[in-house]
């Protein structure tokens, strides 16, 4: 019997109450996993921002693809691809800043620029 089957038909033995609590348990635990995700992926980020050059910064970012039906970005409990390095730099002649896609591995010369460790190069 699949492990899958096997823990359906465990759970069609528990009555309502026992159900609803570890739905719950389970709710609880992808909530706490999806927090720690996003604080791990907001202390990367600042701590590249505080690794500035030249007005250039480095930054983690999670984005929404535009595909349609993307399974990922839509439904009950859309979610977001990446995170993915992205450069920011000041924009030439005018006020602001352009960002562009480095990708999920950061490339040595901006790592190394940037002072970003090699165990940090690596989004995700």
């Amino acid at each position: 019997m699949e492990p899958e089957q096997a823990t359906r038909e465990w759970l069609e033995t528990l009555d309502p109450v026992e159900f609803q609590e570890i739905a719950r348990t389970i709710s609880d635990i992808q909530r706490d996993r999806e927090e720690a995700r996003r604080r791990k992926l907001e202390e990367r980020r600042d701590a590249a921002r505080k690794k500035t050059r030249g007005g250039r910064y480095l930054r983690l970012e999670r984005v929404k693809c535009g595909k349609k039906g993307c399974r990922k970005c839509s439904g009950e409990h859309p979610d977001l691809h990446g995170p993915y390095w992205y450069l920011y730099r000041p924009k030439k002649g005018s006020e602001g800043r352009t960002s562009e896609y480095v990708g999920k591995t950061l490339p040595d010369s901006l790592a190394e620029e940037f002072g970003i460790p090699e165990d940090e190069r690596t989004a995700g």
